[in-house]
């Protein structure tokens, strides 16, 4: 292709690629720009003026360190940048991060699986694209913190991370939904555990209140047993006093002589006898 091409920029077709820094992983951003580069129709003299002049920061001061020929030159352009910012010895610590990553309290599935994915093929850029499919499927396995997902996924036999993030989705749809049912059963429970509750209340206080008419009952009835006995016992000692009583005039138990009748009969004869009146036992 012809060098006018460059001028696409001011075309509406044109894709402007990121801006690069080099505080982000470059073998993603080399990825983006070569796919914009694509769009575009760069050969590898456009893409490396346009690569150059998206640099910024500390990526942008790899391009001083490099001879003016080679900064026109894509792949050595390329070359420097990745020596840079993608060193060798960085794949070991990518092999770490892989080792601690575990999902964090909330996190997503799909981002702790993207995240599986970029570690996996930063520690082990050289490996074939289904190597690295299975290490990611491991790796997300091992990271998800939970036994029993864990357990669900490997028993799938997932393929890829994919599919082992396909089988954790519809596990945790499922126990999200088995969690609702069982919240909804708690609370039907716990409602019908009050009305017991409520009932047995109920029934406790209508026992109470019966027992307290029975004890009421109990107590007037002993009262009224009690007065009947003190009646019948009134003055006792007077009874018996006066059963024990013998008139001297008629020679009877039970009354003195001032208060014997035959006394007062012979009496009141006499004095009729005597023309005497007569008097009135009161």
């Amino acid at each position: 292709m012809s060098h006018g091409n460059l001028y696409r920029r001011n075309d509406s077709k044109y894709h402007k690629p990121a801006t690069y820094d080099g505080s982000t992983h470059w073998q993603d951003y080399l990825v983006h720009f070569e796919l914009v580069a694509e769009i575009n129709q760069w050969d590898d003299h456009q893409k490396a003026l346009e690569l150059a002049t998206s640099l910024r920061g500390a990526a942008q001061g790899v391009l001083s360190d490099l001879h003016p020929d080679m900064r026109r030159d894509y792949r050595s352009l390329v070359n420097a940048l990745a020596s840079r910012f993608k060193p060798e010895n960085q794949s070991e610590l990518y092999r770490a991060q892989i080792k601690s990553r575990l999902r964090k309290r909330g996190e997503p599935l799909t981002e702790l699986a993207q995240d599986i994915k970029r570690l996996v093929r930063l520690a082990y850029p050289t490996a074939p694209l289904q190597v690295r499919e299975q290490l990611a499927r491991d790796c997300f396995t091992d990271s998800l913190n939970d036994s029993e997902l864990e357990w669900v996924v490997f028993q799938a036999k997932s393929q890829t991370v994919d599919d082992a993030l396909r089988v954790g989705h519809e596990y945790e749809a499922f126990q999200k939904g088995r969690h609702g049912r069982l919240t909804i059963k708690h609370g039907v429970r716990m409602q019908r555990e009050v009305l017991n509750k409520e009932n047995n209340m109920s029934m406790d206080k209508d026992e109470k209140s019966d027992k307290k008419d029975d004890m009421l009952r109990e107590i007037l009835k002993r009262i009224e047993q009690l007065e009947n006995q003190n009646k019948s016992n009134k003055n006792p000692n007077k009874n018996k006093q006066k059963s024990n009583m013998k008139c001297v005039y008629c020679g009877k138990l039970g009354h003195l002589e001032s208060k014997c009748f035959k006394r007062l009969d012979d009496e009141e004869n006499w004095n009729k006898i005597e023309g005497k009146p007569t008097r009135k036992v009161r």
